[in-house]
């Protein structure tokens, strides 16, 4: 049984800027909902959509059209954080709790506690849509709630073949370039359980790689791209990255978040590396020599 309702409305259907995998697949299925409930979606995005995701939307999803509402996925309804103004009325759906006192379902904004917006669509709205396997594979999901992972898969119908095309989609050829990186980046593992990796690379679709190759390495970790870009990223409850993150005028939730240095390079690198945090070892994160500390 689902909890809340899309209204059923002709809709513009957005997300944030430069969107993930998360907000490409969220687009993509609230639009083949309501195109199933015959009505009318298009979507709107502003900056780039990742080269490996750009299979996720097609042309005909981008043909402009009346509509009746806007219904933005994955991030605050904000000129900030879409990259335009967002016309009302409008319904809101996101996963990032730092926003959870402004969770209003009589005025159709949910900011729920979920691992990604595609879980919420899942387990919150019931929309069924196998392209949302994008979304739970390539958000946070997999450094926070296996319980809430294993309900959405086992409520998504989609055969092994299916889900093995999705999910290759999702992780294109580049472990070489991200080898590179990770072996020329300039390492620091805290003793707090963070590494932060500094790296000239500027190509987010191999930041992305990075940082999952990190990930499996430490239960936190600050990635700072050549472009100043600032990915953060926990697995330790007692650590909120997403208040970090706001301190450098970012945003994120308390496990995923990215900010930009701003020239503030040095106090971010510092504020990382003095955090005091209970450390537990995670299971299968051992570290090899590139990764001991300094």
């Amino acid at each position: 049984m689902t909890k809340y309702n899309i209204p059923v409305r002709d809709s513009l259907v957005v997300g944030h800027m430069d969107p993930d995998g998360d907000s490409l697949s969220s687009i993509k299925a609230v639009i083949n909902w309501l195109r199933s409930q015959d009505k009318n979606a298009f979507v709107k995005i502003s900056g780039k959509i990742p080269d490996h995701l750009g299979w996720i939307l097609s042309e005909e999803d981008f043909t402009k059209i009346d509509v009746e509402q806007t219904i933005v996925l994955d991030c605050a309804p904000t000129k900030e954080r879409v990259g335009f103004d967002v016309e009302t009325p409008i319904l809101n759906i996101d996963h990032h709790i730092t926003r959870k006192s402004e969770h209003d379902p009589e005025n159709n904004i949910f900011i729920l506690d979920r691992c990604s917006t595609a879980s919420c669509l899942i387990l919150d709205f019931g929309i069924l849509d196998e392209i949302l396997l994008v979304g739970l594979y390539s958000d946070t999901t997999f450094s926070r709630s296996w319980n809430e992972l294993n309900k959405c898969f086992k409520k998504i119908k989609v055969s092994d073949e299916q889900a093995h095309n999705i999910l290759s989609a999702c992780r294109p050829t580049r472990d070489k370039k991200a080898l590179h990186v990770v072996q020329t980046a300039k390492l620091h593992r805290c003793r707090n359980g963070f590494i932060i990796a500094e790296t000239e690379e500027k190509d987010q679709s191999v930041i992305s790689e990075v940082m999952e190759t990190l990930f499996r390495y430490a239960e936190g970790v600050c990635l700072i791209d050549g472009a100043g870009k600032v990915r953060l990223r926990t697995s330790n409850e007692a650590v909120d990255v997403g208040a970090i993150a706001k301190m450098f005028k970012g945003s994120g939730h308390s496990f995923a978040a990215a900010c930009d240095s701003n020239g503030k390079r040095t106090t971010l690198i510092g504020l990382i590396k003095q955090l005091e945090v209970p450390h537990h070892e995670k299971e299968g994160k051992k570290c090899n020599g590139a990764l001991e500390q300094e």
